[in-house]
C-alpha cells in the first residue's frame, strides 16, 4: 500500500494545525532568572485542559529544578477568564512564585 502526502509524494502523512510548541530558549531563561528569587517556593501551573500549556509548563519546572530553584511541582488550575502567555505571580508574603502557563494564543 502506497501512502502519498498532498503533493501526491510519498510520506507520513502528517499535516500540523496551530502553532508550535513552546521551548524554552535564551530569552526565556534570562527572564525567568531575572524575575524569580531562587530563596522563594515556587509552584508552576497551566491552565487546566490545554496540553501544550501543561508540557511547556513541565519544561519550565524541569528548567528551575535544573537551576537549583526550589520548584514545588505542576499544578494544573481552571481561570475565570481565559489566561494566554506565562506570567510570573510573586507573593512576598508566603515567600512565594506562582509561574502560570497560558494558552499559546
Amino acid at each position: 500500500m502506497n501512502n502519498f502526502t498532498q503533493n501526491n509524494s510519498f510520506g507520513n502523512n502528517y499535516m500540523n494545525f496551530g502553532k508550535k510548541p513552546r521551548e524554552i530558549d535564551a530569552t526565556i531563561e534570562s527572564k525567568l532568572k531575572e524575575y524569580i528569587p531562587t530563596s522563594m517556593k515556587i509552584v508552576v501551573t497551566a491552565v487546566m485542559g490545554d496540553q501544550e500549556a501543561l508540557q511547556f509548563a513541565h519544561k519550565i519546572k524541569d528548567f528551575l529544578s535544573e537551576n537549583d530553584y526550589r520548584v514545588e511541582g505542576v499544578a494544573q488550575a481552571i481561570y475565570d477568564k481565559s489566561i494566554t502567555k506565562t506570567r510570573v505571580e510573586i507573593n512576598s508574603e508566603e515567600q512565594s512564585v506562582n509561574v502560570i502557563v497560558g494558552s499559546n494564543l
